[in-house]
């Protein structure tokens, strides 16, 4: 109103071109609420959220069990036994002490009161296995009120945060809602947390213990302060928890999950563990003297190390029959399973496993599986095609890759400040990784490529008619960018789904905004002419401004996405580089409107390209534009595409996920990784 004011009182004051540029805004206004209104008006209820909610996890989970556990066909009947719980705890339908099949934990937990339960075992015992089955039979038979069962890591929770918070701030990061929408999903009770890991809390002192460290008293002030806010919050949960830990925090702080009750798995017995692996054989006598010390008790050692599924899978892949269709390739490169009868001690076992298992694993899966296909790239008998393919890796790089991952969790320099969080010592966060490469070179090496890209625009500066002035202005423009560039905090990625754009639900959904962004362009356009016409005779350059913008916000919201699917690790990388995409797009559709406008040749439009790009680049994709500069610092340390190199090891089973992160498939593969970081130490 003040602008108009001036400019009917003195009509020279501006230029077509200024009343362009003011009337911009009025056209983003215009359309931001044309779209405002549109989703306010077709906004979904939580209980379909709930439902989009249910189908992700569903997806995820299923496809986190089938990885965990090789196939379906061969499954260990997993044991548990509820464990007597002194003072306030919830009762169930089982009695004290008599075991349960992992089947029946479904109807276990459907018969519990309050429905608030801690799973406890051993190290690689099948506590985070029996979870999923818990989530997994929650949601085949789930009614329209029930909770959405959600395993969350705890490695990386903030414990100074609200249990709510966390809890939607997951849903944001691993399956793509809004915070509105994640906001109310937890606010209705319509999210089941199921926390896994409460002891990967707390960093052990020791990064690399010996092979003969005996389990001791950690301190836990981490779980300490997590199991405090669980109490107060009071709502049902579930956790998975070492049985040490546990009974630490229960000894030692005086502290439990209350109005809870506990289970623990139980170990794998000897028959059990001869059963499976007999199941598993395609040559059932190869494995003749193991089978047999198993089921005659007359080799206690070997029962108690395959006394876990971890062990019990490792020694299935280890000495599975690789290569059975190739005769040339079987003698040379089948192991014989009677090894297994040669260490003397269970950790002995463990580690001549562990050395192994990573070769066996790249002879297994050469290459990835296809697209949206969670089947391993294997027959259904569980080994390779007559015609294996040439290995993807070989073994000695992707053990070396592996350490350095593992090295990198352990370190507490190398653990980045995050706006979501502290670091994790246990997930593999790819917007996180940054600071292995080293912090300060990575950081310094960022804010030099994104001042170099601002550069680029300087030739436009010679089309001016001052074009020393234009230089200097676009070279500090290309400073401050670069200084922003290289702040240590990275924001975690943001999300648009540029894919989504060519599915049949994300061209509606594409169709309909663009609509609203349409409808606020002609509004912003109308208003704009106006304006042009009244305050500098020119109602083009008012209209075309104003249109622009909002014709580009239709288009950007037409390509965010509605949470449909969970966020892949690589696909919230891909996600936040799409963010500078659509910028980018913006960033030249004004530049063609400018230059339509009459714009060209001037300083300001020389300045506001510099500034565009230097703001797209430093501050709209942070994550992403952090990950590829640390992916080109450790070229020749790491594989230079690490999102597909991540993704195989996944496929191989040495990784699995955990919400957008990776995770190393057990503790023990992480902490042997860093007790052999060089291939030929194994």
């Amino acid at each position: 109103m003040a602008v108009a004011m001036l400019a009917l009182a003195r009509p020279n004051l501006l230029s077509a071109n200024d009343v362009a540029v003011l009337a911009l805004p009025f056209g983003l206004a215009g359309t931001l609420l044309a779209v405002v209104l549109s989703r306010l008006k077709a906004a979904p209820q939580t209980q379909e959220w709930a439902d989009r909610l249910a189908t992700q996890v569903s997806k995820l989970e299923e496809q986190q069990l089938r990885q965990l556990t090789g196939d379906f066909r061969h499954r260990i009947d997993l044991l548990f036994r509820v464990c007597p719980v002194p003072g306030l705890g919830a009762t169930t339908p089982t009695d004290h002490g008599r075991p349960e099949g992992i089947g029946d934990i479904t109807g276990f937990w459907r018969g519990m009161d309050p429905q608030r339960l801690v799973i406890t075992g051993a190290p690689g015992a099948g506590k985070t296995v029996l979870a999923l089955n818990l989530v997994l039979g929650l949601l085949k038979n789930r009614e329209p009120n029930d909770a959405v069962p959600v395993r969350i890591s705890m490695a990386g929770w903030d414990t100074e945060g609200k249990v709510n918070e966390q809890l939607a701030r997951h849903l944001e990061e691993s399956y793509g809602f809004t915070a509105r929408m994640a906001g109310k999903l937890v606010a209705q009770k319509l999210v089941l947390p199921v926390l896994d890991g409460l002891d990967e809390m707390d960093r052990r002192d020791d990064p690399a213990p010996s092979p003969d460290t005996q389990p001791v008293h950690r301190d836990l002030p981490r779980a300490l302060i997590v199991l405090t806010s669980l109490n107060n919050w009071g709502r049902d949960l579930v956790i998975t928890c070492r049985t040490d830990a546990y009974d630490d925090l229960a000894a030692t702080h005086h502290i439990r999950l209350v109005d809870a009750a506990r289970i623990e798995v139980q170990p794998v017995g000897a028959g059990q563990a001869a059963d499976y692996l007999d199941d598993r054989s395609a040559e059932p006598a190869r494995w003749e003297q193991v089978l047999a010390a198993l089921r005659n008790d007359s080799n206690p050692r070997l029962a108690e190390a395959l006394s876990t599924p971890w062990l019990l899978c490792l020694a299935a892949t280890v000495y599975s029959e690789r290569h059975l269709n190739n005769p040339a390739l079987r003698a040379s490169d089948n192991r014989d399973p009677a090894e297994l009868l040669l260490p003397s001690t269970p950790r002995d076992l463990s580690d001549h496993l562990l050395g192994q298992f990573i070769g066996a694993s790249v002879a297994r899966h050469p290459g990835l599986p296809r697209r949206n296909d969670a089947r391993l790239s294997e027959d259904e008998d569980g080994h390779e095609p007559a015609d294996p393919k040439p290995p993807m890796y070989g073994g000695d790089d992707v053990h070396t890759w592996l350490a350095h991952l593992a090295a990198h969790l352990r370190s507490a320099d190398m653990q980045p400040p995050s706006a979501t969080g502290p670091g994790s010592t246990t997930d593999l966060v790819l917007s996180r990784l940054w600071p292995l490469a080293g912090e300060r070179r990575v950081r310094i090496m960022d804010g030099i490529v994104t001042g170099l890209i601002v550069l680029t625009t300087l030739p436009l500066a010679w089309t001016t008619s001052a074009p020393v002035l234009a230089v200097v202005t676009v070279s500090g423009i290309a400073v401050a960018a670069g200084t922003r560039a290289s702040v240590r905090r990275v924001h975690p990625p943001k999300r648009m789904d540029w894919y989504r754009a060519f599915t049949p639900s994300g061209l509606r959904r594409f169709r309909v905004a663009l609509k609203d962004g349409l409808a606020g362009a002609l509004i912003g356009a109308a208003g704009g002419g106006l304006i042009g016409a009244l305050l500098a005779h020119s109602a083009s350059g008012g209209a075309l401004g104003s249109a622009t913008g909002g014709v580009m916000f239709g288009l950007a919201s037409g390509l965010e996405s509605e949470p449909s699917r969970a966020t892949s690790p690589r696909g919230a990388i891909r996600s936040d580089l799409a963010v500078a995409l659509s910028g980018g797009a913006a960033l030249a559709a004004g530049a063609v409107t400018g230059v339509a406008a009459g714009f060209w040749g001037q300083i300001g439009f020389v300045a506001a390209m510099a500034a565009g790009v230097g703001g797209v680049l430093s501050m709209g994709v942070e994550s992403g534009r952090r990950y590829l500069v640390f992916v080109l610092c450790m070229r020749g340390e790491l594989p230079l595409r690490l999102g597909l190199f991540l993704d195989w090891a996944l496929s191989a089973g040495l990784l699995r996920l955990a919400g957008a992160a990776y995770q190393f498939r057990h503790e023990g593969l992480q902490e042997w990784l860093e007790r052999h970081p060089g291939p030929s130490s194994s």
